[in-house]
């Protein structure tokens, strides 16, 4: 049975990091899905937050890019439809 490496951030529960925190090395931003909130990479498991993103503009509209995604995805599949 092989092991998989875990980073703290993945291995622990969510720390409900700041807006203000400094990126890692990186420069990867997330968005908190269970803290509504923009976080570092050292921020909560993957399983809570989307992302990664380049800045922390971007981060904070992870709920509207999703949303707009959505549409056209939903768009373009009753179209497909329709054919």
């Amino acid at each position: 049975m092989g092991t998989t490496a875990v980073t703290s951030a993945q291995s622990r529960n969510c720390v409900n990091a700041s807006v203000d925190e400094e990126p890692t090395m990186s420069g990867q931003w997330y968005f908190c899905l269970r803290h509504a909130q923009v976080e570092g990479e050292d921020g909560c498991k993957n399983a809570d937050r989307m992302g990664p993103y380049a800045s922390q503009e971007e981060a904070a509209r992870a709920l509207t890019t999703a949303q707009q995604r959505t549409e056209q995805w939903d768009a373009a599949d009753e179209e497909w439809e329709e054919r």
